[in-house]
């Protein structure tokens, strides 16, 4: 998993959402399940993450963390550097995963 940029935008009060700031990190291309699944993991398991935002938004090839000031415009910069860095590679072979059971030894 390797970034692209990442952009700040200031969005102001619509129907819709708050003013509001809005990290936005771009994958070089869009995660596996299994990716998302880790970045969320990782997001939900540190605490400095969710006291900048409880869930990020990923859709498609993006991370979206949405803040409410801008006191913590660089640290969500570097949360987001700092989690993708983390998930390096998503995909874990079968013969790495620790779930999965030998079917021919589990058939009595």
């Amino acid at each position: 998993m390797k970034l692209n940029y990442v952009s700040v935008l200031k969005e102001y009060k619509t129907k819709n959402r708050d003013e509001g700031y809005y990290v936005r990190g771009e994958f070089e291309s869009p995660p596996s399940a299994s990716g998302i699944n880790q970045l969320l993991l990782i997001w939900s398991s540190t605490p400095s993450y969710r006291r900048l935002c409880p869930e990020p938004e990923i859709n498609r090839n993006e991370i979206i963390i949405t803040l409410s000031s801008n006191e913590n415009i660089g640290a969500a910069i570097e949360a987001i550097r700092s989690i993708v860095t983390r998930v390096k590679d998503p995909y874990i072979a079968p013969e790495e995963s620790p779930y999965l059971i030998n079917m021919k030894e589990a058939i009595i």
